[in-house]
């Protein structure tokens, strides 16, 4: 897993801060929301929040966890922090980020309950050394929000390998799985802190995980919810452990650390199951090409009028994990010669004939398409291909990662065009009617997902 480059990454040390260490607010960012105590069962002795920056850091690529309730863990701090718009101080989980690719980073959070989740971040930390992180708790959030639906907070303009503080409260004070994610997936992962050892003791009610990296021993009394413990090595119920009535509890040999699957998807359709075809604009109400073995972006004239063609194809991802990251994916694309003995006024590519690649938005059938009743598509993520070298070359190996990641629960394919439609230019390529099945187009996908 630590071989997969990734853009942004976040490390997240989960912890949790104690309502008496953090009563001391400075300045305001904004204004602040009602204060809220939600419990006093606040542990009488807190361990050091410095200490929780360092420890057994365990990376994965999507990051949910249980929130917080009733105080139930406790940390403090040696000096002010301010928390902005944040006036209630329950049930904090932190976390440290790390950035790894210049630019806007955008988190959002979401929980399986729509619950009221609270969130502010501080930095950056001076000179990235997290022994610096009170002084940046001590200055004011640069970006805080406590609206009712799920927090989205911005790092404007953020630089290579600078560190961030950031805090999730869980103001409703209810169970539920908090969920973060950057867009897009696949520029962040995450690293939080794992214990090496966990004692559990005492009562416990609802719903929680609970993990370790190596062993979890337990004596506690489970009166109602579901528990789940989640140790590298071993899992110790000593005796006094008890589940009652209507609790559910769970072991597992895993760890904190969620092992990622890996998958590849390989699809070069044929007649039977390919969805190809080229359209032009010269007959904008008839139905498009779609039996031909070829396919062909061209701007030519007939007759004395401009004619632009423009292909849309479609591959099957619905075997893709609709949550998988999309690590590489390629198109495939291969020289029709089949084309230029069908028309013998083409003798191959011509012109400056670059290529855009786009996703189309909105569904479309072969046998009804037309010029004018063509899908709209998007600019995001479109793909440059430059002009062809040589006049028979094939196009193998188009990196079409982003469209494809794009794509993943809602996908209608691509749209392959001419950069510009202008006469002269035509690009030759075969379609999934092709005879020779190993020209045919092709998509390689490659991801992961957990």
């Amino acid at each position: 897993m630590k071989a997969l480059k990734v853009l942004v990454k976040f490390s997240f040390l989960a912890f949790f801060l104690s309502l008496a260490s953090l009563m001391a607010i400075g300045q305001e960012v904004n204004k602040k929301r009602e204060q809220k105590i939600v419990s006093n069962n606040l542990s009488t002795t807190c361990t050091s929040l410095s200490s929780l920056f360092h420890g057994n850091l365990v990376e994965t690529y999507e990051y949910s966890f249980n929130s917080v309730i009733n105080n139930e863990a406790c940390h403090s701090s040696a000096s002010t922090i301010n928390l902005g718009c944040l006036s209630s101080s329950d049930n904090q989980s932190w976390f440290v980020i790390e950035i790894v690719k210049n630019g806007d980073v955008s988190i959002s959070f979401s929980n399986s309950s729509a619950y009221d989740l609270d969130a502010a971040i501080w930095g950056k930390v001076l000179n990235g050394d997290l022994n610096n992180f009170q002084q940046a708790l001590s200055t004011v959030p640069i970006a805080c929000d406590y609206s009712a639906s799920n927090p989205l907070i911005i790092i404007p303009n953020a630089k290579v390998g600078e560190l961030y503080i950031l805090l999730i409260t869980n103001y409703s004070n209810v169970n539920t799985e908090i969920t973060l994610s950057q867009s897009p997936r696949d520029n962040v992962y995450f690293k939080y802190l794992c214990p090496e050892n966990l004692n559990r003791a005492g009562n416990i009610t609802g719903d929680n995980t609970y993990k370790s990296a190596n062993r979890i021993s337990s004596d506690e009394t489970i009166e109602n919810g579901k528990i789940l413990y989640s140790a590298g090595n071993l899992i110790e119920l000593e005796p006094g452990f008890e589940v009652k009535a209507n609790s559910i509890f769970k072991g597992e040999i895993e760890g904190c650390e969620r092992s990622p699957k890996f998958g590849s998807l390989v699809i070069q359709p044929g007649p039977a199951d390919g969805k190809d075809l080229d359209v032009n604009s010269i007959s904008p109400e008839v139905v498009a090409h779609y039996n031909n073995d070829f396919i062909d972006p061209y701007a030519w004239t007939q007759n004395g009028s401009s004619n632009i063609k423009r292909v849309f194809i479609e591959f099957d991802l619905s075997t893709i994990p609709i949550n998988a990251i999309i690590d590489s994916a390629f198109l495939d694309l291969y020289f029709s010669k089949s084309l230029t003995e069908q028309y013998s006024i083409f003798q191959g590519h011509y012109g400056q004939n670059d290529l855009l690649i786009k996703r189309i938005l909105s569904p479309w059938q072969q046998t009804t398409f037309t010029w004018n009743n063509q899908p709209s598509v998007t600019e995001i993520n479109r793909v440059e291909v430059g002009a062809a070298i040589t006049s028979n070359q094939d196009y193998p190996g188009i990196s079409v990662k982003n469209l494809v990641q794009d794509m993943l629960g809602v996908n209608y394919g691509f749209s392959i065009v001419h950069k510009y439609e202008t006469p002269y230019k035509i690009t030759c390529l075969t379609s999934s009617s092709e005879v020779n099945p190993a020209i045919r187009p092709r998509l390689r996908v490659f991801y992961h997902y957990f």
